[in-house]
């Protein structure tokens, strides 16, 4: 395994291990602030992002970190970064509130806008899914056992689609829900990413909002495991071109050959919704 892949999936663990400090305490011992867009932040994702910027501070500190959590450089510097880290200490804080157990810990390396490298840590089950450009995709589990990756072919009378269980009167949802041949399954975070990697679902479809830190680990996990994500343009997410750090509507894929006719399908039940 490459050296800084290596450290990174040990930073991921360690602030995992910190999350999982607080896991299942009562709310009141969370001490839960609401964020702008009304999103809960509480002491363990400051725990996670403490150890993630110190670590990362100290193994790359010629490189920025961009975190979901920290304080974030105006488009006007942070346009000049050819090389950073985007992080997002603790992804699926709304669950992780409510106990359930599909939170995740993100790191992406990204490069002229690009994820090179991802890393998906899952505290509660101790796996860690990861990949680097060209070096594929594999899963470590909890007992250190590295299994590759790779996505499912897709075929319409039998596919998966993996979505948020905080979507139940969702447009997305309403998409799919009666469609023949279609299973839905939900989770929260990342893992949704994840699922696409490892072939437990073809499609995760997203019209709601995310961050950049959200996507850019899974979307390197997914590619380098044989799939893509994309805007409804057919355009591959990009990371870092504009003011706003907020992505568009998107869709992964196991299945690339497959785009177009997602896409059709999906503007089809857009424009008929």
């Amino acid at each position: 395994m490459n050296e800084l892949l290596h450290s990174i999936i040990e930073i991921a663990e360690q602030a995992g291990n910190a999350i999982l400090h607080y896991y299942g305490k009562e709310k009141n011992e969370l001490a839960i602030q609401q964020k702008i867009d009304k999103s809960p932040l509480t002491v363990a994702d400051l725990a996670a992002h403490a150890i993630i910027l110190q670590s990362l501070k100290k193994l790359t500190p010629e490189i920025p970190v961009l975190s979901e959590e920290g304080d974030i450089a105006p488009f006007a510097i942070r346009h000049a970064w050819q090389r950073y880290w985007l992080v997002d200490p603790l992804d699926g804080t709304r669950g992780f509130v409510a106990g359930s157990a599909d939170f995740t810990t993100n790191i992406a390396l990204i490069e002229n806008g690009k994820p090179i490298l991802g890393v998906i840590y899952v505290p509660v089950e101790k796996n860690c899914y990861y990949a680097m450009r060209n070096q594929g995709a594999f899963k470590l589990t909890a007992i250190k056992k590295s299994q590759s990756l790779a996505t499912a072919r897709f075929h319409w009378d039998n596919y998966r689609v993996i979505l948020g269980k905080h979507l139940e009167k969702s447009a997305i949802l309403q998409y799919f829900e009666n469609e023949p041949g279609c299973h839905i399954y939900r989770h929260n975070s990342s893992l949704k990413f994840c699922w696409i990697a490892e072939s437990k679902a073809d499609a995760y479809p997203r019209l709601g909002q995310t961050g950049e830190w959200d996507t850019a680990a899974g979307q390197c996990i997914v590619e380098e495991a044989g799939g893509c994500v994309i805007d409804f343009s057919n355009v591959v997410l990009s990371y870092n071109t504009k003011t706003s750090l907020m992505n568009p509507p998107f869709v992964a894929l196991g299945d690339p050959t497959m785009a177009e006719d997602i896409l059709q399908f999906i503007q089809n039940k857009r424009s008929n919704s």
